[in-house]
């Protein structure tokens, strides 16, 4: 990803047999030897301190006093001229810590509200397959388990499946709401949510399409959509990943949600496209603090952190909304960072800092509007700064492409035990079956007791062939190396008795 200092946290121990071998070494240089070093050392810093910074000042006199200590501990050769290294450690640990920023207690007390609600006693629990919950009030929670029932697709990490990354915002086209590009948000992109199976979502209010209102908690409200597919489903439509890459955006996220796409060939592909390109039309009915001019299909605005109402004209009742436009230039980070919110849903496209290793790049700007009541305003809020726009598109697709579940979704006989997963499924044609688990080494499937051979479908998940008729799946998984690890673990461990035994 990138060079940072705490790459080298796990040499810490490395790092202190060094100094403590120094210490000794330094008894055997020689005095002369050891000024050389000294001034060198010295001339060398300077060298590179083309500024003179406090934290350069500091450093300098740090060396310096270090080396004197080190002259005298090598003349005196009294262990307690090392004490002031101890003591120096010590303070320089005790400033860096307190410069840190943690959490408030207001904060927390804030966050422990939504961990206090037991969502497991609330959600159907009747449900015979495996579904995922999301809360999407807070992307704090964007690690936060809530239970056994979430299996969540949001992450922050360094480390990630990066096909799954990449799956999230190149194929699902998912708005990225933070400058962070390790972010993997919580989303309200139905064709996301639909494919992942996401049945349950936390949310204040103004759900998306076809989330029904199951309970109501103080603050905060619980819906669920049971057109969404298990984490584990079956199609019998097939679509090769050439001819998938000719389709249009739009197609491309159509034909995403139907078709199992793998190397082979196509077979009964469904490729019954819903969704319509289409010209917005609306009035201005606010505007504050923004100033736009249009030039063919470009539009440059600036705002010192504005909003604008639009009124459709021809409200949308039966379909959903899908924006798309890209942003052509970034800006310093004196500025501020880039960002559009659509009616609740948000992109960010990161300023330009001095360090950009976090940099999101999110240059196109997606949106997936949708609501259980007709969409007759666009409440368009834009952070303060100068904006290039240009492509802008706008789909529309049924809200009843939604509402239709052609696929066969395994049930479940027993819940995730440890690392496996076990259930039953009957499908009336020869197909695929997907496990919505991004690919990789380790996972073992069986299919009616036989080990079968997996492979990656729709560019990141886990698919394998599925004859007709009513079969038992088995999914297990047992890290890589796992067992070669554990060998080496003994033989080492044995090897240290026996090393202290014959000493």
């Amino acid at each position: 990803l990138y060079i940072n200092n705490k790459i080298f946290i796990p040499f810490i121990p490395i790092f202190l047999i060094l100094i403590c071998t120094m210490f000794e070494d330094i008894k055997n240089i020689d005095n002369m030897k050891l000024l050389k070093i000294f001034g060198l050392t010295i001339l060398f810093f300077i060298t590179l301190t083309h500024d003179i910074t406090l934290a350069k000042s500091y450093r300098m006199i740090d060396l310096i006093c270090s080396m004197c200590l080190l002259y005298i501990y090598k003349n005196k050769n009294n262990k307690l001229y090392l004490i002031p290294f101890i003591i120096l450690s010590f303070i320089t640990c005790i400033i860096t810590i307190n410069k840190d920023k943690f959490i408030s207690k207001d904060r927390y007390l804030k966050l422990n509200e939504i961990s206090n609600i037991n969502f497991d006693s609330d959600i159907n629990n009747e449900v015979d397959s495996i579904y995922r919950f999301e809360n999407l009030i807070d992307n704090n929670f964007v690690n936060y388990s809530t239970g056994g029932l979430d299996y969540k697709t949001s992450l922050y990490s360094s480390l990630s499946n990066i096909d799954y990354r990449n799956g999230y915002y190149s194929i699902f086209n998912n708005n990225d709401p933070h400058r962070n590009k390790l972010f993997l948000y919580q989303t309200n992109n139905l064709f996301f949510m639909k494919y992942m199976g996401i049945r349950y979502i936390l949310l204040k209010d103004n759900a998306p399409y076809g989330y029904n209102l199951i309970k109501e908690y103080e603050k905060y409200n619980l819906y669920e959509n049971e057109f969404v597919n298990s984490i584990g489903f079956f199609s019998s439509h097939l679509l090769n990943y050439d001819e998938y890459e000719l389709l249009s955006y739009m197609d491309k996220l159509e034909a995403y949600s139907n078709n199992i796409i793998i190397n082979g060939h196509s077979f009964n592909s469904n490729l019954d496209f819903m969704n319509k390109k289409i010209e917005l039309s609306y009035s201005i009915d606010d505007i504050n603090e923004i100033e736009y001019t249009k030039s063919n299909s470009n539009i440059k605005v600036i705002s010192d952190g504005g909003h604008i109402s639009l009124r459709l004209n021809e409200p949308i009742e039966e379909d959903i909304l899908i924006i798309r436009f890209k942003i052509d230039n970034e800006q310093k980070c004196t500025v501020g960072d880039q960002a559009i919110t659509i009616n609740n849903v948000k992109n960010i496209l990161r300023c330009i800092p001095d360090n950009y290793n976090y940099g999101n790049k999110n240059y196109y700007f997606d949106y997936v509007i949708s609501s259980n009541e007709k969409i007759e305003y666009l409440d368009i809020k834009i952070e303060k700064g100068t904006y290039l726009i240009s492509e802008v598109s706008t789909y529309t697709i049924s809200k009843t492409f939604f509402d239709e579940d052609e696929t066969n979704k395994i049930i479940i006989e027993d819940k995730i035990v440890s690392d496996n997963i076990k259930g039953v499924i009957e499908v009336p044609n020869d197909g695929y079956f997907t496990f919505t688990i991004p690919y990789d080494v380790g996972y073992n499937i069986y299919v009616d007791g036989k080990k079968v051979k997996y492979e990656k479908v729709n560019y990141m998940f886990m698919g394998f062939e599925l004859k007709k008729g009513k079969h038992i799946i088995e999914l297990k998984f047992e890290p890589p190396f796992l067992k070669i690890g554990r060998i080496i673990s003994v033989i080492s461990l044995l090897f240290i008795i026996f090393s202290r035994k014959k000493g």
